[in-house]
C-alpha cells in the first residue's frame, strides 16, 4: 500500500512551512 504523502513534510519526514497566501481567509469555530 503506498503510504501517504503529507505536503507539509519534508523527504525525510520533517515539518516544513507550506504556503497558505493563496487562500481566502475563512472565519472558524468550534463547539464542544
Amino acid at each position: 500500500m503506498e503510504q501517504n504523502k503529507f505536503s507539509h513534510l519534508d523527504k525525510d519526514g520533517s515539518a516544513n512551512m507550506v504556503d497558505i497566501s493563496e487562500k481566502n481567509i475563512t472565519s472558524r469555530s468550534a463547539f464542544a
